[in-house]
């Protein structure tokens, strides 16, 4: 019984020397990590200053500054100045002289901006990539029939194929990945740019054309070895190679 008193006291000092230690500490900081950019020989071109960076084209990158609820996402060159100041929510590289961001306000949704920080039309998305061989792939964020679903447009911000895609990917050599079904059930296959189907959905994953293949896995089954390359007319051209 006295044994158990000593362990309530001890167990009520460890608690009230916690409470002591902690009010006589500064708060804690967390780190903040910082980004910057090198060349291929590892030479800063930018030093560590921006709380996030990603990869970039034509001579600006996506930047952010701010942690937490406070971050906001802008543009730099490759020197590190600033070009368009954080103001979005989020964004992705210019391509084809067209930046995709997220706007800073409850809608969240995405538009298109030049590289003078215009927008370039007034559509907006649920979220949009980049332009890619004069199209871009955006999920539309029309409250009708095409909500959620993914089609694309062209430089004007119009459709010219029409949202009903679950999921779809940039133009590549020509082609793009598209998937009809959800969940288990969705099969992948790829589009032209009329939006004509010419490789039949029949694949569990797709990758983008390179070089005239691409990589495709026929089931979900990550222990059947039935992964390999496509050809632009979907022969298969290797399997059981991956």
């Amino acid at each position: 019984m006295r044994f158990k008193c000593y362990l309530k006291l001890l167990s009520v000092f460890i608690i009230l020397l916690s409470l002591i230690f902690i009010s006589s500490c500064d708060i804690v900081k967390f780190p903040v990590y910082v980004y910057g950019l090198i060349d291929t020989e590892g030479n800063y071109l930018v030093q560590p200053e921006f709380t996030g960076i990603k990869i970039g084209k034509e001579g600006l990158y996506p930047i952010r500054q701010g942690i937490n609820e406070y971050y906001k996402w802008g543009f730099c060159d490759k020197n590190g100045n600033i070009v368009i100041e954080p103001q979005y929510r989020d964004a992705s590289m210019f391509s084809e002289g067209m930046a995709p961001v997220q706007v800073y306000d409850q809608s969240e949704l995405w538009i298109f901006i030049d590289k003078e920080n215009n927008q370039v039309f007034e559509k907006q998305f649920k979220y949009a990539l980049p332009f890619s061989e004069g199209l871009a792939c955006v999920q539309s964020s029309a409250r009708d029939s095409t909500y959620n679903l993914w089609g694309y447009i062209d430089k004007t911000g119009e459709y010219v194929i029409e949202p009903q895609f679950q999921i779809a990917a940039s133009f590549s050599e020509g082609l793009a990945k598209i998937q009809t079904g959800s969940g288990s059930a969705g099969l992948c296959g790829y589009i032209d740019k009329t939006g004509e189907i010419v490789i039949e959905p029949q694949f569990s994953y797709a990758g983008l054309f390179s070089g005239g293949l691409a990589s495709v896995k026929l089931s979900m089954d990550q222990e059947t070895n039935d992964a390999g390359y496509i050809d632009r007319q979907g022969n298969i051209d290797t399997f059981n190679i991956l």
